[in-house]
């Protein structure tokens, strides 16, 4: 198997355990392995758009377990990054990607909120 295959196997492993902890209440767990996740990732390529999708993926569980946490300014950075780059994905193929871009994008309005920023929650597209 090549190593940037395994690698992401192993991204994707993490991000599975960090929403399964962070149901189990174990939000420190959850947010460890969520900051794992994003520090093992493999480079790639812009126009490599799975794992650019894999990444995204990654950052929004690392939003989601640092807003458990009460980060919300880390929380929202990722939140905003990982709606960048769904939305560059929906932008080239809407019909795949549009379902991670509304997750991506209910992810960033619930972190906006989170830090008082509701009209830009209620504008945020």
């Amino acid at each position: 198997m090549e190593p940037s295959l395994f690698t992401w196997d192993v991204v994707n492993a993490l991000r599975s355990i960090t929403y399964n902890l962070g149901h189990e209440n174990r939000r420190n767990e959850a947010l460890t392995a969520a900051e794992l996740s994003c520090i093992i990732m493999p480079d790639y390529s812009d126009e490599d758009d799975i794992s650019k999708e894999k990444h995204a993926e990654a950052v929004r569980a690392l939003s989601q377990a640092q807003s458990e946490m009460g980060k919300r300014a880390e929380s929202l950075q990722n939140a905003r990054k990982c709606h960048t780059l769904f939305r560059e994905l929906a932008d080239k193929d809407p019909e795949v990607f549009n379902p991670g871009f509304a997750n991506a994008l209910d992810n960033l309005a619930n972190q906006l909120s989170n830090m008082g920023l509701r009209e830009e929650a209620l504008h945020a597209n």
